[in-house]
């Protein structure tokens, strides 16, 4: 579903609390792009907006834009704004389709974004390579491919650590947070994933202190897990936050302790 009534208006920036994400982030030079067209008194369109339930509004398409027109101080943006009742999968769909017509392609690290929330939403892969007319199904399919091993690894590591840390039972680790038995199973039985390593860290990092050995494999799986679990059971922003900042106070750490070594190495007879 690409196409939908609209109405044009326009909409007190006040009133727009809240979007829908297809890039994982903002990116630095789109948005000097924006501002490059607006300081030349260039006209930066109107947004795609979705009014909801409260009166107030929903950014569909226009995620850069909206940055910039707040940047430049306005209190009010040209809009279109929807006209039609959409699902949730519906409305995510067309902000892809309306997001993925500039001239910014789509990130690796955007699909994987995208897909995650077509996948909580329930689509099937039919729907995930329909959501992406101008990538090639084979690779949209790979990349869903990852992402589901992905997030199976992240259910593994949280069920993990519920046996290894709250004693839980296999079979209760596996419900709470939907992890496969076999997927488990197969954590503990490999040496390098054992407790203090990658296998409590959605549930401890940056909480207890815990002392993590820094290797760069296990830094990405922390990434990878951390990922995965993003905007589930309660694991958002800050806990990616605070993954981050232990990633790089370890990494210092290491920096020193090779420091230290070459100093002792200078000293040597």
């Amino acid at each position: 579903m690409t196409k939908v009534r609209t109405y044009p208006t326009t909409v007190k920036v006040s009133k727009i609390t809240s979007t829908v994400k297809t890039r994982s982030h903002l990116d630095d030079d789109r948005l000097e792009f924006f501002q490059g067209i607006c300081s030349k008194g260039g006209n930066l369109g109107a947004l795609l907006l979705e009014e909801m339930a409260d009166g107030n509004f929903r950014v569909v398409g226009g995620n850069h834009r909206l940055q910039v027109y707040k940047n430049n101080g306005a209190t009010e943006v040209p809009a279109d704004v929807i006209d039609e009742v959409l699902s949730p999968l519906e409305l995510y769909r067309l902000a892809i389709a309306d997001n993925s017509g500039g001239s910014q392609p789509f990130t690796k690290e955007d699909l994987r974004h995208q897909i995650r929330i077509l996948l909580a939403g329930g689509a099937c892969t039919k729907d995930i390579i329909a959501s992406f007319p101008s990538i090639p199904a084979e690779f949209v399919m790979d990349t869903a491919r990852t992402v589901r091993a992905m997030q199976a690894k992240a259910k593994a590591v949280q069920a993990l650590a519920l046996i290894i840390h709250k004693g839980y039972t296999l079979s209760a680790a596996c419900t709470a947070t939907g992890a496969q038995p076999e997927a488990v199973k197969r954590l503990m039985e490999t040496p390098d994933e054992k407790p203090n390593a990658t296998l409590d860290v959605p549930i401890r990092m940056g909480v207890d202190g815990v002392a993590f050995r820094a290797t760069s494999r296990r830094l990405s799986a922390w990434y990878e897990a951390a990922e995965a679990l993003y905007n589930e059971q309660g694991f958002g922003k800050k806990e990616m936050l605070q993954i981050l900042a232990h990633q790089r106070q370890l990494l210092k750490n290491a920096l020193n302790a090779v420091e230290e070594r070459k100093e002792r190495v200078a000293k040597l007879a």
